[in-house]
């Protein structure tokens, strides 16, 4: 072994040190060269062996399209070096490119690998939730493309967009895709971007992508318990009350979760009110062989007849469709009623909610609101002449909730809304000051 051209000896073997018995030339082994910029520079050194004189004439080949690969000198003599130079390098993209460099001197060929590690990140393509994506749940995975030499991620999430407002900053994300693994609020507008870091720090940041949150299919109620007095025949109410920024045209409707405890549950009449007054019943003196206490689901495609006692969380067909609030908004204020028809037997609704256009009868999952969208009617004439819109679209009939009507006509003109319209629950229509609207048609505001 040597260091520093002193020789230890190491074995108790004899060995000898002699001259190369051949001549030829070799490289040395550049390390990877890091390119932040536009160009990358490698040092190159050769060795003589022997008595090896020759010169060496270099090239390059492994060139990716659109770089260069130059020499600080094309022509080596044995125990020379020179630079190679990887230009126009920001043309590439960012990764690991392998040149390899050929060395002739006569006879002799030899070949060497140098690795440059371009390191500028390009902006990653946002993929998952997609551009404009509702109902997406609240705590949602994230997906981008990799980039090639990226060491970790950080993701960016906002309600504001320029990311002025409640952000999250995720740093050092090093695989994909990305659950989130904190809750972001129900039936919000969000704003997320990705950027790459590499050798050369941080790389481009992403365009900006936005999504909604959804409404979670599930409401419970928070008017419970209630108590059901054992004197006299009394009805018991609870509502439970939806915002109308949560309502939701209603597709399908399901009671889910009725618990509660009574001494004869056959001496009661379930019933369901909603927000447009119209009411159902629900059970009617379902198990009344003297079972007790409730709980139960309820579902137009449910099993037929209630199965006693009623006390297993079955799903069962109401009495009553629960299809006839199909079509309504749930934004509201919804009642559950529960006459007790016979003295002397009491209890307590202990709880009950609803499943509002929910995957399955008492699976929730999260229903999509629309993002909000402004209509402004800037020209003059009829409503649904798509010209008289700016950007062209004339508003959804309903308007869904969250979205926009603004009325302001050009000058002189009025707005005529010679269709029907329906302006749904947590939408709006304003007509500006010294604006007319004109309504020869049918006009309904939820």
């Amino acid at each position: 072994m040597a260091v520093g051209n002193v020789f230890y000896d190491i074995s108790n073997n004899n060995f000898r040190i002699q001259n190369s018995s051949s001549n030829t030339f070799v490289f040395n082994d550049p390390q990877p060269v890091v390119v932040c910029g536009n160009s990358g520079v490698a040092t190159l050194k050769t060795a003589a062996l022997g008595t090896f004189l020759t010169s060496i004439n270099l090239s390059a080949t492994g060139v990716p399209a659109g770089a260069t690969v130059s020499f600080g000198a094309n022509s080596l003599s044995p125990g020379g070096s020179t630079t190679v130079t990887l230009n126009n390098a920001g043309s590439l993209a960012p990764g690991s490119y392998t040149i390899t460099v050929t060395g002739i001197a006569g006879a002799v060929t030899k070949t060497k690998n140098i690795q440059f590690i371009v390191g500028n990140l390009a902006a990653p393509s946002l993929a998952t939730p997609a551009a404009e994506a509702t109902g997406i749940a609240v705590q949602p995975s994230f997906n981008w493309s990799a980039l090639s030499g990226s060491l970790s991620y950080t993701l960016e999430i906002s309600t504001a967009s320029d990311f002025s407002a409640n952000l999250q900053s995720l740093t050092s994300i090093t695989s994909l895709p990305y659950a989130l693994s904190s809750t972001l609020t129900e039936n919000t507008t969000y704003y997320w971007r990705v950027r790459g870091l590499g050798n050369c720090g941080p790389g481009a940041i992403s365009a900006v992508n936005r999504f909604k949150t959804g409404i979670s299919s599930c409401q419970a109620s928070t008017n419970v318990p209630r108590t059901i007095t054992a004197i006299g025949t009394p009805t018991v109410t609870s509502t439970l009350v939806i915002p109308a920024e949560k309502g939701v045209i209603i597709t399908d409707l399901n009671v889910i979760n009725l618990t509660g405890s009574h001494t004869y549950v056959g001496d009661l009449t379930f019933s369901l009110r909603g927000p447009n007054n119209v009411t159902i019943t629900l059970l009617d003196g379902a198990c009344s062989g003297g079972f007790e206490d409730f709980n139960i689901n309820l579902d137009d495609a449910g099993g037929a007849g209630v199965n006693c006692p009623m006390t297993t969380g079955q799903v069962t067909q109401p009495v009553g469709l629960l299809s006839t609030f199909n079509g309504i908004n749930s934004a509201g204020t919804w009642t559950l009623s529960i006459r007790d028809n016979a003295t002397d037997d009491g209890g307590s609704l202990t709880g009950w909610g609803l499943n509002i256009n929910g995957a399955t009868a008492t699976g929730c999952s999260f229903v999509a609101t629309p993002l909000a969208t402004v209509y402004t009617f800037t020209g003059t004439g009829n409503w649904n002449v798509p010209a008289n819109w700016s950007g062209g679209t004339v508003p959804p009939n309903p308007l869904p909730s969250g979205a926009a009507i603004i009325i302001n006509h050009s000058n002189g003109g009025n707005c005529t809304l010679n269709i029907s319209q329906t302006i749904s629950a947590g939408a709006t229509l304003t007509v500006n000051t010294g604006k007319n609207l004109i309504v020869p048609g049918s006009l309904t505001i939820q």
